[in-house]
């Protein structure tokens, strides 16, 4: 689930639902693009109902660093 290894701080922010894609994990992936552009991939099981319907359509994502790097969550 890792977002983005740029200098961001931690904020609330709205992004794009681009696409959403099976895995052969058996959850689902969502390819969110942030209002500046930057794209990526989301992972994790909670996303995994998302309906296609949401596609084309901005979504509320709380960006946060850990030791890791900066992180995406759905809010």
């Amino acid at each position: 689930m890792l977002a983005t290894l740029l200098p961001l701080p931690p904020a609330l922010v709205q992004a794009r639902l681009l696409e959403i894609r099976g895995s052969r994990s058996g959850f689902n992936t969502w390819v969110l693009e942030l209002e500046n552009g930057t794209q990526f991939d989301v992972e994790y099981g909670f996303l995994r109902s998302a309906p296609r319907e949401m596609i084309g359509q901005t979504v509320r994502v709380e960006m946060r660093e850990n030791r890791l790097g900066y992180y995406v969550e759905a809010e």
